[in-house]
């Protein structure tokens, strides 16, 4: 849930709640394919905070652009 809200936040006042859902869902999967890149590559972040902050936060300045 996390990495939804997050990749949601910086276009809130730009987008439907049709485009919410769908940068939500894209969110979430990215989220999945980066903690198993993460695991996979041996990187160390227990908390995986730069996956939910950092990469959510990227993601969802560029999506921004097609959603809206």
């Amino acid at each position: 849930m996390i990495c939804g809200v997050t990749s949601v936040s910086s276009c809130l006042d730009n987008i439907s709640i049709r485009g919410g859902i769908i940068i939500s869902l894209l969110g979430g999967v990215l989220y999945f394919i980066l903690s198993k890149v993460y695991l996979k590559l041996e990187i160390d972040d227990p908390l995986e905070s730069s996956i939910l902050y950092g990469w959510m936060g990227v993601f969802s300045s560029i999506v921004v652009g097609f959603v809206h």
